[in-house]
């Protein structure tokens, strides 16, 4: 491989590992709001518990961009959160308790969660095809572990969350 052609994969990688933090950036945001809206005291726990994850995923990320001679961003990406039509989210606004308001935020969670694990593991799956170094992968598979965790807590305690928050 030619100079002129590691300085390009290396601006590549710097590029997709910045993707990658613009979502965390924005997780991190979210998260914050969340735990201040939560009412059940092992959620507000768990999402504290993950909101310090996120950080230390956005510091490796940084860390990574750097190495391959790129900016980290402070942009946020857009988090993939249901958009109801109008008149359903009115319709629902008005007749939801804090209950089940509160349970439709932690199945946007599962939302989050399960699109950052799915962007972890195809950017682990590039980061093997296209060999970018052993520094990479086992960042990447950390944070999709820390992901996947989250993913199995708020899974696990669904129905002990629905059958609290329900009777509120």
């Amino acid at each position: 491989m030619t100079q002129q052609q590691n300085i390009k994969n290396q601006e590549k990688f710097a590029l997709m590992f910045n993707t990658v933090l613009a979502m965390e950036n924005a997780a991190c945001k979210r998260l914050e709001k969340r735990i201040n809206e939560v009412s059940l005291p092992e959620a507000k726990q768990q999402l504290q518990h993950h909101l310090e994850e996120t950080k230390e995923q956005q510091k490796r990320l940084q860390k990574l961009i750097t190495k391959y001679n790129g900016k980290p961003t402070t942009e946020e990406l857009g988090l993939p959160l249901p958009s109801y039509p109008e008149s359903l989210k009115k319709e629902m606004e008005s007749s939801m308790t804090e209950g089940e308001k509160e349970l439709k935020k932690s199945e946007e969670d599962l939302l989050v969660e399960k699109a950052e694990s799915t962007c972890y593991n195809m950017l682990i799956e590039k980061s093997n095809i296209l060999n970018m170094g052993t520094e990479a992968l086992p960042i990447l598979q950390q944070n999709l572990q820390e992901e996947q965790s989250m993913i199995n807590w708020i899974e696990s305690n669904c129905p002990l969350m629905v059958k609290q928050l329900l009777s509120k």
